[in-house]
């Protein structure tokens, strides 16, 4: 079994880096002038390990202002003389009058070329270098604007961990290709075989330096003899000159081959590689970063001395091991494991903690139930002795009397207000009035209570309260020594006969649904937040420390998203429905969005639904879902017909539409991807309008919604009956 020295010295220096990059203390950037920062990527898009170094560096500046320049030198495709020359040339040509506050550059190709032009190129501006393989201090003479971090291939560590896990190992095989990098580590490699390093031989698959082609490479691998491993150094690049992204050719050689296959990137593993002492591309990016940080904080280059230990660790993909039989319990001490079963307590902890809290406030409301039921039976002991020739007098009001103390507490209620409270007089007792009726009416009614009490006169106003309007007469009334001890209210019904009860009660339910929601996506990010916070207490590598960050940001923007769509339907229901035009609806909840080339189709005559306020927000969540799709549709259709009485409007895109497995999903509140489509639904249903998705998967989205007779008229002329439920 290997030892780990280098996975221990990570640590070291992951706690080392993490103390001096936190005590930067950043000077006020002028203005709102950003931090120009060009980065010098040696390859292409979609190398994993530059792209990941490409994000460290973007993460390591959250929080500050900075304007990147991101170059591609393509250097794993050509490498010529006079392709250096053309870059040179363009370089001098596009940034001759740009100055750049710092240079990053990523792997050995860009370093190369800084070294050779930067003094030209960017006069005066300091580098920082990532990736840098085979580094000595004589690189930086006569370069004093330069440092970095030193990229350690952990090949000899890799392949020992290979023999280790592999004891009856005979032969180690080695891919290898003939870019630059790949004919660096292979000399490299060759050198320590030839110096006897490893106990059994080692063969590189490509024995004449003339290349393979990926085909040829597969043919190989999959006839290797018995008690093989293979190490993966390196292969970008076949001898055709055809680039392949490492990850696609891992998967491919690794599904041929008849031996284990070992990497020293990261970004292997996951992909085929049964696992090494990998690098990090993403810490490498980070890492440059922050001395670029240090640098702007004051601190000059050359006190920044360039960073040569090791960031690399031992891990093993447990998929891998299983399929080649590994004997897990052979794993080194400190290994990371990826792709290991996780236990039900591991996978289920905080539902196991909420259910726990939920029951404790269960508890909690329920003793809290008892208490106020226990308060409430005494009021109702004392007022029983109260006059009941009143009581009769004032029942016998067709409208509602309410007699309560000056903190709200209710003494007395006629069956009137009883009922327009959705009670009855002796359950009203001991209530108070205010938590009765929503925070805002509440407090007008509070204020206007008070004042007749500070004032010792009748007030009196006009609200509105569960749809219908009230003349609100406030009265102080004075016990016998002077003192108001009791406030009477007289309450008129000002309003039309309406019944309303049936939308009243759906509009709760739905503010109900919202709230619930919000306080669950609430409770569980914030249980999840407690436990990284728990964890990030512990010493752990930057690497590890930036990854749970970045997954607290995403917890927080659930968060923000959360509150935000609470916020956006807190006052649903506030507003009683209307009568509102399909077509002018659609047209402003697409004002809201940018459709692109998108273009609309609508209906073809003016129909009006009988709808929620919100029904633009219920038409955006219909646009948000078509305009998330991939590839874009190119068309929003409305279209509308007549059936057994009701009146059916069609939504329909050409875009990809809704996957089969997906469907069920659409319009429940467990899944935040559907979030705007369970709104949406929730506005219709308001007022009894129903929502489903018929569209085929591939041939675009289909909504029909339902709009039942009497919620609906279509304006043409005045023909037909309206109690049909349209009018033409």
């Amino acid at each position: 079994m290997p030892p780990l020295p280098h996975c221990y010295r990570t640590l070291i220096a992951g706690v080392a880096l993490t103390l001096l990059f936190c005590s930067i203390v950043l000077p006020a950037q002028a203005g709102s002038d950003p931090y120009r920062i060009l980065i010098i990527n040696s390859y292409h898009p979609g190398v994993f390990f530059s792209d990941r170094e490409v994000q460290g560096v973007q993460e390591a500046f959250t929080g500050q202002k900075a304007d990147f320049t991101l170059e591609y030198m393509d250097a794993k495709k050509i490498t010529s003389p006079e392709y250096q020359k053309l870059l040179f040339d363009s370089y001098r040509m596009k940034y001759a009058n740009t100055r750049f506050d710092a240079i990053i550059s990523l792997d050995d190709d860009a370093f190369r070329f800084l070294l050779e032009n930067a003094d030209v190129l960017f006069p005066k501006t300091p580098v920082f270098f990532c990736g840098v393989n085979n580094f000595e201090d004589s690189m930086l003479e006569g370069n004093p604007l330069f440092t970095g971090v030193v990229e350690t291939l952990s090949r000899n560590e890799t392949i020992d961990l290979a023999l280790a896990l592999h004891p009856g190992t005979e032969r180690i095989y080695v891919i290898t290709d003939q870019t630059t990098s790949g004919e660096i580590n292979r000399k490299i490699l060759e050198k320590t075989v030839s110096a006897g390093r490893f106990p059994v031989p080692v063969i590189f698959l490509d024995d004449n330096r003339t290349g393979l082609s990926l085909a040829e490479l597969k043919v190989k691998v999959a006839h290797l003899p018995q008690h093989s491993i293979v190490y993966y150094s390196d292969f970008f690049q076949d001898k055709d000159k055809v680039t392949y992204l490492p990850t696609e050719a891992m998967k491919e050689i690794s599904a041929a081959s008849s031996a284990p296959v070992y990497a020293h990137g990261s970004q292997y593993l996951g992909h085929g590689a049964v696992g090494g002492n990998m690098n990090s591309g993403l810490l490498q990016g980070g890492t440059a970063a922050k001395m670029a940080l240090l640098n702007f904080s004051g601190i000059p280059v050359a006190d920044i001395p360039v960073y040569k230990e090791g960031m690399n660790e031992y891990m093993v993909d447990e998929n891998m091991a299983r399929r080649w039989n590994i004997d897990m319990s052979v794993f080194p001490a400190g290994i990371r494991v990826i792709n290991h079963p996780v236990s039900p307590l591991e996978k289920y902890w905080v539902y196991i903690v909420a259910i726990a809290i939920f029951v404790l406030i269960e508890t909690w409301i329920i003793i809290s139930l008892l208490i106020s039921r226990r308060q409430r039976l005494k009021v109702e002991k004392d007022l029983r002795s109260a006059d009941e020739t009143l009581r009769s007098l004032i029942n016998a009001n067709p409208e509602s009397v309410i007699l309560f103390d000056p903190d709200g507490t209710i003494l007395f209620s006629n069956e009137v207000a009883a009922s327009r409270y959705h009670t009855t007089p002796d359950k009203a007792l001991g209530k108070n009035i205010f938590s009765m009726m929503d925070p805002d009416l509440a407090r007008r009614r509070r204020d206007l209570a008070e004042m007749a009490v500070r004032t010792r006169q009748s007030v009196r106003a006009t609200d509105t309260r569960d749809g219908r309007s009230y003349d609100i007469t406030f009265t102080p009334l004075p016990d016998a020594d002077g003192k108001i001890s009791k406030v009477a209210t007289l309450g008129i019904d000002i309003t039309e006969s309406q019944n309303l009860q049936d939308t009243l009660a759906r509009i709760n339910r739905r503010l109900r649904n919202i709230a619930q929601l919000t306080r669950t996506d609430l409770a569980n990010q914030t249980f999840t937040l407690q436990g990284y916070f728990e964890l990030m207490k512990e010493n752990m590598p930057e690497r590890k420390r930036q990854e749970f960050l970045q997954k607290i940001q995403e917890m927080l923007d659930a968060l923000v998203l959360s509150i935000g769509i609470s916020r956006q339907y807190q006052d649903l229901g506030d507003r009683l429905p209307l009568w509102q035009d399909i077509n002018k609806a659609f047209l402003y909840a697409l004002s809201h969005v940018n459709t692109g080339a998108t273009r609309r189709e609508l209906l073809p005559e003016p129909v009006e639904v009988y709808a929620d306020p919100h029904l633009e927000d219920a038409f955006m969540g219909l646009i948000q879902q078509t305009l998330s799709a991939t590839p874009p549709a190119t068309i929003i259709r409305l279209s509308g017909y007549e059936e057994d009485g009701s009146y059916f409007l069609l939504y329909e895109d050409d875009g990809p539409g809704i996957a089969d497995t997906e469907r069920e999903k659409l319009f429940q509140p467990e899944y935040p991807e559907y979030r705007t489509l369970f709104l949406a639904s929730e506005i219709l249903d308001i007022t009894r309008i129903t929502i489903r998705e018929t569209g085929i998967a591939g041939k675009g989205l289909r909504f029909e919604i339902r709009i039942p007779a009497g919620g609906f008229r279509i304006l043409v002329n005045q023909d037909k009956d309206p109690e049909s439920g349209s009018m033409r």
